[in-house]
């Protein structure tokens, strides 16, 4: 799959105003359901906090990829911000600054699967 599909303009940020986690995750997902890609947001950004919550989706060199579930959505999407100056996380232990964010959303653990072994 190519990332044309997975995105478009209207997901992605460059150098947004937000710069707390739960603002970014909040900023994404209210980007995700005007573009009709989730159908709960309340629900979609409860999910991906508490995602974040059983352990931070950092993956190190300035990159998080907080994820979360939402139901009945008919293909996978990527909302991304970027940062001209990194913002901070929570990692494992203690925090750390972050200049890209990827918000993941699969409809199915297969897909999900299928796709990252590209």
């Amino acid at each position: 799959m190519e990332l044309s599909a997975l995105t478009h303009s209207e997901l992605i940020f460059i150098d947004p105003p937000h710069r707390t986690p739960e603002a970014v995750i909040g900023e994404m997902s209210a980007a995700l359901f005007r573009q009709g890609l989730i159908n709960d947001k309340a629900m979609f950004i409860d999910s991906v906090l508490r995602r974040e919550s059983e352990g931070p989706t950092a993956l190190g060199e300035s990159l998080a990829v907080p994820h979360g579930n939402a139901a009945r959505l008919s293909r996978p999407h990527l909302a991304s911000p970027c940062f001209a100056s990194p913002s901070c996380g929570r990692v494992l232990r203690g925090t750390r600054r972050f200049s890209w964010y990827f918000c993941w959303r699969f409809p199915q653990k297969k897909q999900a699967v299928r796709i990252c072994n590209y």
